[in-house]
């Protein structure tokens, strides 16, 4: 919601999209409707922090996709993310895909794959011909620097190394 209201206050029109397991809708629903895997994602509650007047739309992903996919960007590109992140980055290609590809869409990886190596994130997750993630080819990786397009780096100040 942070990033969100952030983009939004710089640039109005931006869009900000909300993410759920299709397999617990509970923001689409307000409540618990089912059980998932993705951790932190979902958690029987809609906390106090979000706005969905900030949310122009919810993306479903399924929990064996976001697993699959976190697997995918740890094997082929290094990146030790859990399963919120490969959910994070399913939602943001099909966003993409809605948008169409001239479009610039940003998603977060918030987790690290630490606390899920001896859960789901390490299983042997079947693959579906509906999930995407069997799908996607992941070709490159480039590291931007601490600030955005929409700022200069003298908007902000940085403790530290980043």
């Amino acid at each position: 919601m942070g990033v969100g209201r952030y983009l939004r206050s710089v640039v109005p029109e931006v869009f900000v999209y909300g993410v759920e397991p299709a397999e617990s809708p509970t923001l689409s629903t307000g409540r618990k409707v089912g059980r998932h895997r993705i951790q932190g994602i979902s958690d029987e509650f809609v906390p106090p922090i979000l706005d969905m007047a900030l949310i122009n739309r919810i993306v479903a992903v399924s929990d064996g996709d976001a697993i699959l996919m976190a697997q995918k960007l740890a094997s082929e590109l290094g990146l030790g993310v859990g399963i919120s992140s490969g959910c994070n980055f399913l939602a943001a290609l099909h966003v993409q895909d809605q948008l169409g590809p001239a479009s610039k869409v940003v998603t977060v990886f918030p987790d690290d794959n630490k606390k899920y190596l001896s859960g789901d994130l390490l299983s042997e997750e079947p693959k579906r011909p509906q999930y995407l993630s069997s799908y996607v080819d992941l070709v490159g990786l480039s590291a931007l620097g601490p600030t955005c397009a929409l700022c200069s780096p003298a908007d902000h100040e940085y403790p530290g190394t980043l």
